[in-house]
């Protein structure tokens, strides 16, 4: 898969990186975005690093695409705080899939960077 590092800004400053969409397998509409972030309202459990310096761990979310302000191919600003995510669903692997390999996706989309939902 390719590491994207497209940026997507929270409307009070923090911001994550993209991961992959979420598109509807019927309309082939986006529906969320996978967004790995640092939160400001999760405990911190810091880990240590080989180096000897200190991380906070990352969450990754699902962003519904109704609260992205606009996106550009290098980055993207949301309609919400950081500190608003608390709402939104955590993404457990489990619950997404990933399209077949012959199937195409809509334009400007990957299909490796795209998930169905697996319900």
């Amino acid at each position: 898969m390719q590491e994207f590092t497209e940026e997507i800004i929270f409307r009070d400053g923090p911001s994550g990186l993209f991961r992959q969409e979420v598109i509807n397998r019927t309309n082939r509409r986006v529906m969320a975005m996978i967004i790995q972030e640092q939160f400001p309202d999760q405990p911190l459990k810091f880990g240590s690093l080989p180096t000897g310096e200190t991380q906070t761990p990352d969450q990754i979310a699902i962003i519904p695409i109704s609260v992205m302000r606009y996106l550009t191919d290098q980055s993207g600003f949301l309609l919400v705080d950081s500190t608003e995510t608390s709402k939104y669903e955590a993404f457990y692997p489990a619950n997404f899939v990933a399209p077949d390999p012959d199937w195409v996706p809509p334009y400007p989309y990957c299909s490796e960077n795209v998930r169905f939902c697996a319900k």
